[in-house]
């Protein structure tokens, strides 16, 4: 299953034209897909993404990833709870510049032992909930983009994921 699922990504990959990723957009958007469940669960959001954040990627790749941050921190959170998402620049101009993205909730958290299997195919912290291949698919499509995804958690107060991309080309 796997194997066949790498597969899928790639021949997604080939097709998935690069452009400018407009960080704030595609949060916007993500945001309006998940507004209905967030308003049901009375969730608060601190966004603090500058308008003019970008790099070159494939913006459709970004959103899923995006789709499936929210998601989660949508899961994770109780009733009340609270979702922060930012961005901003890193690094110096000239040389190690990119764009970085945290996706924080002050969620269940996720223990230290599932910490380290949360990007495995089929692996899920959420007991009898999920496929186990949303953060999977989403690390395979956030280095595909020349970025890296990191994990923080502590159980009882929350998750952040970060998400890091070179604001030079993908490969140059």
């Amino acid at each position: 299953m796997s194997h066949i699922l790498r597969q899928t990504l790639a021949f997604y990959r080939e097709h998935a034209p690069k452009d400018q990723v407009r960080l704030h957009t595609l949060m916007q958007e993500v945001l309006t897909i998940f507004e209905g469940r967030i308003e049901n669960r009375s969730i608060r959001l601190k966004i603090d993404i500058p308008e003019d954040l970008a790099f070159i990627g494939s913006p459709g790749e970004i959103r899923q990833v995006l789709c499936n941050l929210v998601a989660n921190a949508i899961d994770a959170v109780a009733h009340n709870g609270l979702i922060v998402v930012k961005g901003r620049a890193v690094g110096r101009r000239t040389a190690g510049a990119a764009i970085q993205l945290t996706v924080a909730d002050t969620g269940c958290g996720i223990p230290r032992e599932d910490r380290a299997r949360i990007f495995e195919p089929f692996f899920t912290s959420k007991r009898g909930v999920g496929t186990g291949l949303g953060l999977w698919v989403s690390k395979q499509l956030v280095e595909r983009n020349c970025g890296t995804i990191r994990v923080r958690s502590r159980v009882g107060t929350g998750t952040a994921f970060s998400l890091r991309f070179p604001t030079a080309p993908c490969g140059a």
